[in-house]
């Protein structure tokens, strides 16, 4: 893609230092071009095939960081102060902070909540806005219910101010894409939890927008309710019929107005995965087990929600197959790392971790790192760390000389 005219001028590269987009002007480098990103722009083809290209709006269209996005009712002040509506209609365009990538929100009802947001906007014929891409923002305390796999993928977390965040996948309410949610606990804050619905709180200062900074997690098995809801777990399938889910303990349910899924989950790989899915009510056979949100104020028990386990274990959060897993965290203050084991199906004796640094291209020798007392399966260590950049650090758990899980921490 050739671009011929920036605004009114030619494309020209006269400030290298920075682009400047009053001047026409792009950088040599992509970092110093931040006076064209998260902006809309209208475009024209040449008959040379090369474009033009200029700002959409008079005022670069955006609410810089002033934006206030809340679920369901959403208006903004650009920066000519004038007001800007939503409706059920508009696409919201959100850009997560880590990676990048825009999520597509069909309808303010959609649009997580936001502060602090800068924006940019089309406007449709009928005077709300058409497009709304978010492209900075601080993300609101946000709570929601959501099937959580309790295992978490370790190897797909992220850096948040130097500290190390482990990821799970949550499912919520009536979603069959995983959001991520994220926790310093690493495996403790699901330590022993079977998978299911839980209730879980996003910090205020997230940066996430799928997903966030785990700080309260319910597991709705215990408290049984949420917001007129009730939970029912690992109950067991008898018959559907007439719009009815017969259950072979907690009775019957309505379900002709139900959202139906099925809950797969595949035991041949390692980790085990799982997969959620829009279904009907008739997959629910004789025998499966079956979780059921319903309300909870209704004498019918009217379901909102029931999700049909579909999978070859004898009970729902547990694999047999599944292997242990090995999570490292370092802490704020001091070189000291922290390895914390978890069970898979193999009950572990005799365990022995021991730690690597790899740096500069040499790895040291082996530490073994110090058992926790009081702890079920969690070691410490403080490695001699001597690095010009970028260093990793391995843990390495074995039983009887052979390795069952490792776990890397990745440094500057």
């Amino acid at each position: 893609m050739i671009i011929d005219r920036i605004g009114s001028n030619y494309a020209n590269n006269k400030d290298a230092g920075k682009g400047v987009y009053n001047e026409g002007s792009v950088s040599d480098s992509n970092t110093l071009n931040e006076d064209y990103l998260d902006h809309l722009y209208t475009y024209s083809v040449n008959a040379d095939g090369s474009y033009s290209i200029k700002l959409h709006g008079a005022a670069k269209d955006s609410a810089a960081k002033s934006a206030t996005i809340y679920n369901g009712v959403v208006s903004f002040t650009d920066v000519n102060n004038v007001v800007v509506n939503t409706n059920n209609s508009t696409i919201f365009l959100v850009k997560d902070l880590l990676t990048g990538k825009y999520t597509k929100y069909e309808g303010k009802a959609a649009v997580p909540a936001m502060t602090n947001a800068t924006v940019c906007y089309l406007k449709a014929s009928n005077g709300y806005a058409s497009v709304v891409v978010v492209s900075d923002y601080k993300l609101a305390t946000n709570t929601f219910v959501a099937y959580v796999k309790t295992s978490a993928k370790t190897n797909s977390g992220t850096y948040i101010d130097g500290t190390w965040y482990y990821a799970y996948d949550a499912y919520k309410l009536g979603e069959t894409t995983a959001t991520p949610i994220y926790t310093t606990l690493n495996n403790q804050i699901f330590n022993g939890a079977v998978d299911g619905f839980y209730l879980i709180t996003v910090d205020t200062n997230s940066a996430f927008v799928s997903g966030g900074i785990a700080t309260v997690v319910t597991p709705l098995q215990t408290t049984g309710s949420h917001d007129g809801n009730s939970y029912v777990y690992n109950e067991v399938s008898i018959d559907t019929k007439d719009g009815t889910l017969v259950t072979e303990t907690a009775g019957n349910f309505g379900v002709s107005d139900a959202d139906v899924y099925t809950l797969t989950y595949d035991n041949g790989v390692s980790p085990s995965t799982l997969e959620i899915a829009k279904s009907t009510e008739e997959n629910a056979l004789d025998g499966d087990k079956v979780y059921v949100v319903y309300n909870a104020n209704s004498d019918t028990h009217e379901a909102s929600y029931v999700y049909i386990v579909k999978n070859d274990n004898s009970e729902i959060g547990t694999d047999p197959a599944a292997p242990a897993t090995l999570a490292l965290d370092k802490s704020a203050s001091s070189n000291e790392f922290t390895a914390t084991l978890t069970e898979g199906g193999t009950a572990l004796s005799g365990v022995v971790v021991k730690l690597t640094v790899t740096a500069n291209g040499v790895t040291s020798s082996p530490v073994v790192m110090d058992y926790v007392a009081g702890t079920t399966y969690q070691y410490t260590a403080t490695p001699t760390i001597n690095s010009v950049g970028t260093y990793v650090v391995t843990a390495t758990a074995y039983m009887n000389g052979a390795v069952v899980a490792t776990a890397t921490w990745q440094g500057v």
